[in-house]
């Protein structure tokens, strides 16, 4: 049996404990002497893409007392861009009374720029009203939907003939399509059986679209010579690049008209022929000389008969100078003989 003096001992006790219980549910935390919460962040969900604009989430925790608010300070940091890859964040956020996970949302913004995936990290501040947990930071990625669309090449002939005569130029259109935002080098590999510097004025093998443009031209300048030849061209093809397709038309002819004659040298009959007509290149009343120089072939125009006294291709003088036809064969378009100088 308890004596009379340990009776009037237990309300005393007991009042004590009630005591204590009120300071530390009201006192203590209003002088922050409780135990420290400690907070931690996740990335609950850690993908966020533009197409269909899904959100990333992060889950921030706190361990402890949870009988106040409690604001947590964050940074936020990344190779996305606040404002222009997703809605800004705030940079705090606030426990209410009696919670203990809240959560912040990462909300893309669907651009049209081509990029990688990019990343917003949030890294908890520390604070003397909380302690970081082992996760004091969390990373969200945002996934682009935008795909790299390559400019489409092409270049045609706008104008397929250059003339020596007049001089009068052809002209290459190049095409891209999409975007001109950027200006854009152009390769390109000139062929042909004209030669540069010698039947055209050369050209550079890079053509430029400036900012804004999708059309360019190259002009093809023939260089007028004294050559008898036949028309020559050239030919523009467009060389592969990553920067940019090629579209249908990637090769595109020039031809150079030619406009000089050959000359067929003196008319006369075969005793007047001397060797300076010779190497003129012809004489048209039994043929026409082929291959100037001491060694020339005579080809008869076809209908016409050999010289008289060379039936047989053997023999016959031709002039003062001149040698003789010394062999010659009957072809089909007369005699194809080959006369030493």
């Amino acid at each position: 049996m308890f004596s009379n003096q340990t009776m009037r001992r237990v309300p005393v006790i007991s009042a004590l404990v009630a005591i204590l219980a009120l300071v530390n549910l009201l006192v203590l935390p209003a002088l922050g002497q409780v135990a420290e919460s400690e907070v931690s962040v996740v990335a609950s969900d850690a993908t966020a893409t533009e197409a269909g604009l899904t959100t990333g989430e992060l889950t921030f925790t706190r361990t402890g007392e949870t009988g106040a608010a409690l604001d947590v300070a964050y940074t936020v940091t990344g190779t996305a861009t606040a404002g222009a890859d997703y809605v800004a964040l705030s940079g705090t956020l606030t426990f209410g009374i009696g919670e203990s996970t809240a959560t912040v949302l990462v909300t893309p913004i669907d651009d049209a720029d081509v990029e990688s995936d990019e990343t917003v990290i949030v890294g908890l501040d520390a604070s003397s009203a909380y302690s970081l947990g082992a996760s004091a930071e969390a990373t969200v990625v945002i996934e682009d939907d935008d795909e790299v669309v390559l400019p489409e090449v092409s270049v045609v002939a706008s104008d397929a003939t250059a003339t020596e005569a007049g001089l009068t130029t052809g002209e290459l259109t190049f095409t891209r399509t999409g975007e001109t935002g950027a200006a854009l080098d152009v390769a390109y590999t000139v062929t042909g059986t004209a030669t540069a510097g010698a039947d055209y004025v050369a050209l550079s093998g890079t053509l430029t679209f400036g900012i804004g443009e999708s059309t360019a031209t190259v002009l093809v300048t023939p260089i007028d010579d004294a050559d008898v030849e036949s028309d020559e061209t050239v030919i523009v093809g467009l060389d592969a690049s990553s920067a940019y397709s090629l579209g249908t038309d990637a090769v595109a002819t020039v031809t150079i008209i030619d406009d000089d004659e050959a000359d067929d040298g003196d008319t006369g009959d075969l005793e007047s022929l001397t060797k300076a007509d010779c190497k003129k290149g012809g004489w048209s009343e039994f043929g026409v000389f082929k291959n100037q120089g001491d060694c020339v072939s005579f080809v008869a125009t076809e209908g016409r008969n050999p010289p008289a006294g060379d039936d047989d291709g053997i023999g016959a003088a031709i002039g003062a100078g001149v040698a003789s036809f010394v062999r010659a064969t009957a072809s089909v378009i007369g005699l194809d003989a080959l006369l030493e100088l």
